[in-house]
């Protein structure tokens, strides 16, 4: 049954923004650190969230969440765990995202060409994108910023614009990473999704020249909630 079972993202939270695992009837916990130090507190702040269930976790590669599985397993050991139901299960996706999307994902090419083609064509397509759990894209730590292989493309961006709340996923708007034009706070300096309408006529992001017409712009509504280091900030999605 799937009242038992929940999703663990381990990742950062600016990764997990713009792709996550997303299975009807399977809560998701996205637990929205900005570094692995974190991950840990977290986890024992969600305990009722993870009592009693067959925990699945996953991150970019599989190293992460080793460790974190390792963690989580310690802690339902120890005396933290209270009077709380263990999980009854911890489980992590061998290979992570990169290897899962190798064999489920879309390519990117053929994501941008799929309005170009017929529908008999895209069949190949439409299977591998119904099989797929992961929805979005794949943050990865190299000069591309994520990965070529997308999970289910015709869903959208996972992410939203900050400041118009608009579909929106990429952190560079439309420039290469190796520019270093990314969107981030002005205040803690995390990345943040801005679409292109807002930063170009709206907001300006840290790093870019001071304008009458722009206000700043930070990782919460109005002001910098230091994105990523409050655990309060880590929450639970649903398909």
């Amino acid at each position: 049954p799937k009242d038992d079972v929940i999703i663990l993202d381990a990742r950062n939270v600016y990764e997990s923004r713009v792709g996550y695992f997303s299975v009807d009837g399977v809560p998701t916990l996205l637990t929205n650190t900005r570094k692995y130090s974190s991950l840990p507190s977290v986890m024992e702040s969600n305990f009722k969230h993870l009592a009693g269930k067959h925990v699945f976790m996953y991150c970019t590669g599989g190293v992460r969440c080793e460790q974190a599985s390792v963690c989580l397993q310690a802690m339902a050991g120890s005396t933290k765990w209270s009077d709380l139901q263990k999980p009854k299960g911890v489980y992590q996706l061998e290979g992570g995202i990169q290897k899962y999307l190798e064999q489920y994902g879309t390519a990117q090419e053929v994501t941008n060409n799929l309005n170009e083609r017929s529908l008999d064509d895209c069949s190949s397509c439409r299977q591998q994108e119904n099989n797929c759990l992961y929805k979005g894209k794949n943050f990865v730590f190299d000069p591309r910023r994520t990965d070529g292989v997308v999970g289910r493309p015709e869903e959208g961006p996972t992410g939203n614009c900050l400041v118009c709340q608009i579909p929106h996923d990429d952190y560079d708007n439309g420039h290469a990473p190796c520019e270093k034009k990314e969107a981030r706070c002005c205040r803690c300096r995390i990345l943040i999704l801005v679409c292109n309408q807002c930063r170009m006529n709206r907001v300006r992001c840290w790093g870019e020249a001071e304008s009458e017409d722009k206000v700043d712009i930070f990782c919460g509504e109005k002001e910098c909630v230091n994105q990523g280091n409050i655990l309060e900030q880590a929450e639970i999605v649903t398909a």
